[in-house]
């Protein structure tokens, strides 16, 4: 077998795959990265946050998932606009860390939200970059099971996903990164399980959900996808400011609300395990 080939994980062709940035190296993605796997989160130092193992990553985190077509057709069509969306948001962080609000947030058990707009923006280019991000991400299955995702990529005037589908945003601090595929998350509240692929890579976070609501109040950003082609249009929102301080996918919490759910939960489990022994 040739060397890299495979099934893209875009239009499911196998054929030689070659490396795709993720997010694009147009958006910032440019330096050397240490990447951890779940497995290695689990085992991490949890006086010093360090983890074991992991690998590096030169000149910007990805993988190799995509054909050439692809990888050239996205770089084209939808990278330009999703690097000017970016570039926006880091001016916004750049202004937030100015004034100390990103410490401010992260010390704080309220959730920061931003208010702000970005100019003639066309967020439908922005959000078949983000949907062609996760599918990279994902195993070449998940298009597969989910055509819906691919034709909207594939097709450069589709607008609009089915109902099924969700795509959620927030301002996103790190400091870890999270490239996760299609996994299940149990909402403890409502006892309804959450199916989500995530992209969080600073300045934001990217939340697909299929047939589930996230249990963070991250923003819908559904309605991009019914946006033109061409269409430029001046959009305003408003986003959590969010933090990677765990492995989890779909977690923006502050390092406070982290400290705070850790120490109750120990306080709980310790209550009960004397409650046991009292027995």
């Amino acid at each position: 077998m040739a060397k890299n080939k495979g099934i893209c994980a875009i239009c499911g062709k196998g054929t030689k795959l070659t490396f795709e940035h993720v997010p694009p190296r147009a958006a910032g993605n440019v330096d050397d990265a240490t990447v951890y796997g779940i497995e290695e989160w689990l085992s991490r130092d949890l006086q010093t946050g360090e983890m074991p193992g992991g690998y590096v990553q030169p000149q910007g985190t990805g993988n190799i998932s995509i054909c050439k077509p692809c990888n050239e057709y996205s770089g084209a069509w939808f990278v330009p606009e999703f690097a000017k969306f970016t570039h926006a948001g880091i001016a916004i962080f750049r202004q937030l860390q100015q004034q100390s609000l990103i410490d401010e947030a992260d010390k704080s058990l309220e959730w920061k939200v931003v208010d702000f707009g970005i100019m003639k923006m066309r967020a439908l280019s922005v959000t078949k970059q983000i949907v062609a991000s996760l599918l990279a991400i994902n195993d070449p299955g998940f298009a597969e099971r989910n055509p819906a995702l691919r034709e909207f990529v594939l097709d450069r005037e589709r607008r609009g996903l089915p109902d099924r589908y969700r795509l959620y945003a927030c301002l996103f601090a790190g400091p870890l990164a999270r490239f996760v595929g299609l996994s299940g998350e149990l909402n403890v509240e409502t006892r309804k399980t959450i199916y989500q692929t995530e992209l969080a890579h600073p300045p934001f976070a990217y939340l697909l959900t299929v047939d589930s609501e996230p249990s963070q109040p991250i923003s819908d950003i559904t309605e991009w996808t019914t946006r033109g082609d061409a269409e430029e249009r001046d959009e305003r929102v408003e986003m959590i400011v969010g933090f990677g301080h765990t492995g989890l996918p779909g977690d923006y919490r502050t390092k406070a609300k982290v400290d705070a759910e850790t120490a109750a939960n120990l306080a709980a489990l310790k209550q009960q395990q004397n409650g046991g022994n009292a027995d």
